[in-house]
Parts: C-alpha cells; structure tokens; sequence
C-alpha cells in the first residue's frame, strides 16, 4: 500500500503543478528537478507513515487519515507553484537554487503533516479535528513564498547560481529543524 500510495502521491504532484518527476528530473538530468523528488517522495512518504501511527479498526483509517495529510501538502504545493511559478523556472530554466528550495520545503511541510496524521482512531470527525495541529505548516508556507520571491527567483537574474544554493541549502536545513522542532513539540502545544 505504500509503494502505492507513493505513485499516486507522484501523480499528484503531477497534476497539482506539472511536474513529471520522469521527464523532468530522471530523463533530464536537472538538478533542481531531482531535489523536487527527492523532497516530493520524502513528504509523500512520511505523511503515509504519520497515518500508520496509531490504533485504529482497518485499513481505511490509515488511506482517510494520510489521505487528508497528502490532499492538504498538495493544495499547498500548488498555492506555492501558482503564487511563484517555481516549477516553470526549475524545469525550463533549470534555477537548481529553487530546486532545493522546494525540496526542502516539500520535506519539512511533510513531516508536519505526517505529526498531523498520526494518532488512535476515535471517528471521522475527530481526524479531521486533529489535523488543526498542523498550523505550523502556515508560517512555513509563508516564509518559503517569501525567500522564493525575494531571494531564489534573483538567483536566475543575477546569474549567480552558487552563492544561491548555498543559501538555499541553508534555508532548507532551517526548513527541516524548525519542522523537527514542531513535531516534537506539537503534543504540547494543544
């Protein structure tokens, strides 16, 4: 079920911006486009894994709960790609800088949903309810739209592409311990 659901994520993403994770990063060779997979299958993956945490009566229970994590981590990747265009400039103009940005974020924002997903089950209406603890993600979105508008888009119009993925890998690896940080002290902040 969970190689699956990884195909179905991959699908996903597909649909939400345009991204063929075989043409643009495995038959393409771009760099940017391999983060983007890297951080799509990761988030993908963990989010399923945070719906297998906890008692609950079948296997429904695991696709209801991992199922709101993904439908949610994709609305927000295409809110993202709508408000930046960050795929068009990964995949045509090949900003690897971005490329690691979104991959990044694409993690950190899934094991945010993943904490989310995870949990006994009690009911329908109480799966959804929790995932209200996935607030974090919000600030997260918005400093990612941020450092993608304000920094990794100049990065292509500056031409200077390695100063940029520093940043971006600097970036990213905030992205993840601040995600870290909100799923070890998600069960305490409710």
């Amino acid at each position: 079920m969970g190689i699956t659901w990884l195909a179905l994520g991959l699908n996903g993403v597909l649909l939400a911006v345009e991204f063929s994770y075989r043409d643009d990063a495995l038959l393409g060779e771009n760099k940017g486009a391999v983060a983007v997979l890297a951080g799509a299958l990761i988030g993908i993956g963990v989010i399923f894994a945070g719906g297998n945490i906890g008692d609950g009566p079948g296997w429904w229970t695991i696709v209801l709960a991992s199922g709101i994590g993904t439908v949610l981590w994709l609305l927000l990747l295409h809110l993202f790609d709508i408000s930046t265009q960050v795929i068009t400039k990964i995949v045509r103009e090949r900003t690897w800088p971005s490329g690691i940005h979104l991959g990044s974020y694409l993690a950190a924002s899934g094991l945010i949903f993943a904490r989310a997903s995870g949990g006994d089950w009690v009911s329908a209406v109480a799966t959804v309810t929790d995932f209200s603890t996935a607030w974090p993600v919000l600030p997260l979105f918005l400093i990612a739209l941020c450092f993608e508008y304000f920094c990794f888009q100049k990065a292509h119009a500056k031409n200077n592409v390695q100063r940029f993925a520093l940043i971006a890998k600097l970036v990213g690896a905030l992205y993840l311990l601040y995600s870290v940080a909100v799923i070890s002290l998600l069960p305490s902040i409710f």
